[in-house]
């Protein structure tokens, strides 16, 4: 698949479940999304925006439809929207945007939208991120799908997520490519864009230490990639950005991610469940966050990071006071309810206090409560 989607090349011929799985999780966050910010736009007298400047055909040869029509559909069946939605398509192929742009006219209802779908046939440039930059201070949520990595820059992304409140983004991050390219040395303008000139030169030299027998090590090299990924992603407008990735796996080997970014730590919380619910669970109830071609066995322990989870907290917050809420936003790598459930493990283990205490909190379908706002007690680390 990572082949088709770097060149394009029959990308639209068939859907495969991992673009099935990317299609559910943009179109049920652009439904939580816009269900958040609408209220406090219409208060503004402002409008919402959905971009899209990727978006190819919105049709597979076989009939089913992508991306922009699901979008279409969802806003349609949505009454609330009609008066205060914009949406904006864009491809930079004539052929792909005329075929989208007919399509979309087809839907029924698609006249209730006051605002008719704008369809352009432009290259996502520089000028595009000035374009966001100077013009729009609507709130947004833009999804940046790319075929490989050309034209993908920390300033597009910094420039649809930080020009307004109520900004999200969902970008495509070609994993495999840009592995290949940074071990190979290739393509270091690109990489440059992204992740920064400092950063990529020494995320580069450090893949390319990985040398011999020690090059076959896909575990370390992601996690190499995707540290330098979150790090570019989290200094955004000055360091208050959380993000969200979301990988796709052929056999063992990470092909490609769906990264979500945004200011809001709420926008965070939406996304973080709708990726762990598109993704794998294991057994424990684990969340992978990841898509498999071919999904492990539900009774393996594999997720081996969360086999220190309790560990981790109780070291890393060791002699302070927080509330449930702000753990999960520092942690980030769960959801707010594996947070919660771990917490109830840690307090029945007697390794935490919480106020109110465990006999103050109710009970519901055996699940023991466990606010935003309940404040943990993490005791001072022995010396």
């Amino acid at each position: 698949m990572e082949d088709a989607l770097a060149s394009g090349d029959n990308f639209f011929g068939k859907q495969s479940a991992a673009s099935d799985v990317k299609s559910r999780i943009v179109t049920k966050h652009f439904a939580s999304w816009s269900s958040i910010v609408l209220p406090k736009a219409v208060q503004l007298g402002q409008t919402i925006a959905y971009m899209d400047l990727y978006c190819g055909p919105g049709l597979y040869d076989d009939g089913t439809r992508s991306t922009p029509l699901l979008i279409l559909e969802a806003a349609m069946g949505t009454p609330s929207l009609h008066p205060h939605l914009v949406t904006v398509f864009n491809d930079k192929k004539a052929a792909s945007i005329n075929k989208l742009e007919a399509e979309a006219m087809k839907l029924p209802g698609i006249g209730n939208l006051k605002y008719a779908p704008v369809f352009l046939n432009e290259k996502v440039s520089p000028e595009t991120e000035k374009l966001f930059v100077d013009n729009s201070r609507m709130p947004s949520f833009t999804f940046l799908d790319p075929f490989g990595y050309a034209g993908l820059t920390r300033g597009l992304i910094e420039a649809v997520v930080t020009k307004s409140w109520g900004s999200d983004c969902v970008f495509f991050f070609s994993y495999s490519s840009i592995n290949r390219a940074l071990s190979a040395g290739y393509f270091t303008s690109h990489m440059e864009a992204f992740f920064g000139k400092a950063r990529a030169t020494k995320l580069e030299a450090k893949m390319q230490s990985i040398q011999g027998s020690d090059r076959n090590k896909p575990l370390e090299r992601e996690s190499i990639i995707l540290d330098a990924l979150k790090d570019a992603m989290e200094e955004l407008n000055h360091g208050n950005m959380y993000v969200r990735p979301f990988r796709f796996k052929k056999g063992l080997r990470t092909s490609h991610m769906l990264v979500f970014v945004t200011k809001s730590p709420k926008g965070y919380r939406v996304m973080s469940d709708i990726m762990a619910k598109e993704g794998f669970i294991d057994k424990q109830g684990v969340p992978h966050f990841t898509h498999y071609t071919k999904p492990p066995p539900r009774d393996r322990l594999i997720y081996v990071e969360y086999i220190n989870l309790k560990k981790d907290l109780c070291r890393k917050y060791a002699g302070r006071k927080m509330t449930m809420l702000q753990i999960f936003l520092d942690h980030r790598q769960y959801t707010a309810g594996l947070y919660k459930d771990t917490l109830n493990e840690l307090e029945d283990e007697g390794l935490i206090t919480v106020d109110p205490p465990a006999e103050n909190r109710r009970v519901q379908n055996g699940k023991r409560s466990f606010r935003d706002e309940a404040v943990v007690t993490f005791p001072a680390r022995k010396q």
